[in-house]
C-alpha cells in the first residue's frame, strides 16, 4: 500500500490539537455577606494548572459592592443565582487543548491586609465550554475585617491608667455592622486581649459604639511597660472570625544602657 506525501500531511493535520479560548467568570462572596468588590480592593484570583502549577490567569474581582442587603433579605431557593450583571467579577480567558483540572484561589479583601484570607478550590475546565452562566464559579470567603484603632502610646504617671480601646469590625465585603442592616451588632462578639511577655493579662469585652462597625471599651493598666493588644471578633451563627494586633506602650520605653567595649 502506497502512502503519499499528501496523505501523510492530511493525517498530521487531522491529529493537531488546537487550543481553544475558554471563558471562566469567578466571583467571591463574603460568608454571610455580599460579593467582594471595589470597596475593599476586590479579591485576587489565581487560576493555575493543578498538576504543573502553571498560572493560566490572574486578576482582581472588580465591580461595586452594593447588593449585600438584597442578597441577605431576598427569599430564593437554595443555590439560586445571587449575582447580577453589575456584580463584582473577574473575567478570565484560558487557552487549553484538553480537559484540564485547575486550582482556583481567591485571596482578599486586598485593601485590608490584616484580615486577608485565602480559599482554594479545584475544578475541571473543558475546552470551549465557558463557565459564565449564573454565578459561574462562586467562591465563599470566610472571616471578618478587624482593624485595631486604639492609641499606640499612653502616659504613665505612677497611677493605674485608663485608656480607650477602639476597633472596626465589618464583613469581608466591607458591609457595615449596624442595627439598620442585616448585620446587627447583637450577632457579633468582640473583645480585646491585653498581653505582656506572651501572656494574657486582661480580657476586655468590647461594646457596639452606636457608630456603624465601631466597637469600644475602656481598659485599666496598673503597670508601665510594653503590651500587645489582640482585637478579636466572632460571628457565632456561621463561624466567621477575625483578629488584628496592635502594640501599646504605657509610659516611656525602657532604654538599655550601652556598655563600653
Amino acid at each position: 500500500m502506497k502512502i503519499t506525501i499528501v496523505g501523510i500531511l492530511c493525517l498530521l493535520l487531522t491529529s493537531v490539537v488546537v487550543a481553544e479560548e475558554t471563558r471562566v467568570d469567578v466571583r467571591v462572596i463574603s460568608r454571610g455577606g455580599s460579593l467582594i468588590g471595589d470597596s475593599v480592593g476586590g479579591a485576587r484570583i489565581v487560576i493555575e494548572d493543578y498538576d504543573t502549577g502553571e498560572i493560566l490567569a490572574e486578576g482582581l474581582t472588580e465591580g461595586p459592592t452594593q447588593e449585600g442587603q438584597r442578597i441577605m433579605t431576598e427569599e430564593k431557593p437554595h443555590h439560586s443565582t445571587v449575582s447580577t450583571e453589575e456584580s463584582p467579577v473577574f473575567h478570565a480567558i484560558v487557552n487549553i487543548e484538553r480537559p484540564l483540572k485547575v486550582k482556583i484561589s481567591a485571596t482578599g479583601p486586598m485593601n485590608e491586609p490584616q484580615s486577608v484570607n485565602t480559599v482554594t478550590l479545584t475544578q475541571w475546565i473543558i475546552p470551549g465550554f465557558d463557565i459564565i452562566e449564573g454565578d459561574a464559579f462562586l467562591i465563599t470567603l470566610p472571616g471578618l475585617i478587624v482593624k485595631n484603632q486604639s492609641l499606640a502610646e499612653v502616659p504613665f504617671e505612677g497611677e493605674p491608667v485608663e485608656f480607650q480601646i477602639q476597633a472596626r469590625v465589618a464583613m469581608m465585603c466591607g458591609c457595615p455592622i449596624t442595627p439598620d442592616l442585616p448585620w446587627n451588632p447583637a450577632q457579633f462578639r468582640a473583645m480585646a486581649w491585653i498581653m505582656q511577655d506572651g501572656k494574657v493579662v486582661r480580657r476586655v469585652p468590647l461594646r457596639y459604639a452606636d457608630i456603624p462597625s465601631q466597637f469600644e471599651a475602656s481598659a485599666r493598666i496598673e503597670k508601665p511597660g510594653s503590651y500587645r493588644i489582640l482585637i478579636i471578633a466572632f460571628q457565632p451563627e456561621n463561624g466567621n472570625a477575625g483578629v488584628d494586633r496592635g502594640e501599646l506602650q504605657v509610659g516611656e520605653k525602657e532604654r538599655k544602657e550601652e556598655t563600653m567595649p
